[in-house]
């Protein structure tokens, strides 16, 4: 088994990301002692719909998920 590069790891993410059809947002605003405080959230926020869509992800170590399909 060989490592994924980290450009196979990045779109391994991206395709995670798409089919769970995550965007980025930007263009949040706030005063630099906020900033601590939304990012928690966010991190909250994120952990939420990681649960939520934990069961309906395949399991990207499967042949055809990543590039290469290398299985550990």
């Amino acid at each position: 088994m060989t490592a994924l590069t980290t450009k196979e790891r990045q779109e391994a993410l991206r395709a995670r990301r798409a089919m769970l059809g995550m965007t980025e947002v930007r263009g949040v605003y706030l005063p630099p002692d906020l900033h601590p405080v939304l990012k928690s959230f966010a991190q909250r926020l994120a952990r939420k719909a990681a649960k939520q869509a934990d069961d309906s992800l395949p399991d990207p170590r499967d042949a055809g998920d990543v590039p290469g399909g290398q299985k550990p």
